[in-house]
């Protein structure tokens, strides 16, 4: 199985109208024993992974078009983007350990470039704590723990696209309206949103953008 051998294929599906076939069928065709199909090309552009290939079976040839849309995108300077909400987080999930609740509001706001694995130029000021809407827009309960990959297709593992994510618990910028002395933290071994004393100490996950 060539690229070049498969080309005729190609041109000939270009000049009657392409047969677009998914993923999912295509490894169906892999699983039952039939003729493999052949991935030519992959591009990632913008949150877009885009495969592009041929394959035939029974004699007939069809191409294969994917397009994934990935969650979180690595922006190879220490930073992952959220497709979704549009709000940059820092790769590195574990940079300042246990923090009381305070504390935790300073470091996110004192966090620029060249701290914490930074290379985006980012500058004091613009980091800061997730809010308790912002954790739960990330809380995916599909997966356990309840983060997702990079690719929004199954469990978050080390380095796809976060490092050094904690199951339990990490501060939101959120005081409980009642009770101010409390504040909302996250845990990802549960997917829920608790309530927990600003004295306490819990992990620390900045991000940056609207709010």
């Amino acid at each position: 199985w060539q690229a070049d051998w498969v080309k005729p294929f190609l041109g000939e599906l270009q000049s009657k109208g392409l047969v677009k076939i998914g993923v999912k069928e295509a490894k169906q065709i892999y699983n039952e024993g039939r003729e493999k199909p052949l991935f030519i090309t992959a591009s990632l552009n913008d949150n877009q992974l885009e495969i592009q290939g041929a394959m035939v079976e029974k004699g007939r040839a069809y191409s294969i078009l994917s397009i994934l849309s990935y969650r979180y995108i690595d922006n190879g300077n220490g930073t992952v983007t959220d497709t979704r909400t549009g709000l940059i987080w820092l790769t590195n999930a574990n940079c300042f350990g246990y923090q009381d609740w305070k504390t935790a509001l300073q470091s996110a706001a004192n966090l620029a470039s060249g701290q914490c694995g930074l290379r985006d130029g980012s500058r004091r000021g613009m980091w800061r704590l997730p809010s308790k809407e912002e954790w739960e827009a990330m809380i995916d309960k599909k997966y356990q723990p309840t983060l997702s990959n990079a690719a929004g297709t199954g469990p978050w593992k080390e380095g796809d696209a976060f490092s050094g994510v904690q199951s339990y618990g990490y501060w939101s910028s959120t005081s409980l309206a009642t009770v101010t002395y409390y504040a909302w933290i996250v845990d990802f071994d549960r997917g829920l949103v608790n309530a927990d004393g600003r004295t306490n100490t819990f992990y620390v996950w900045p991000l940056r953008g609207e709010q």
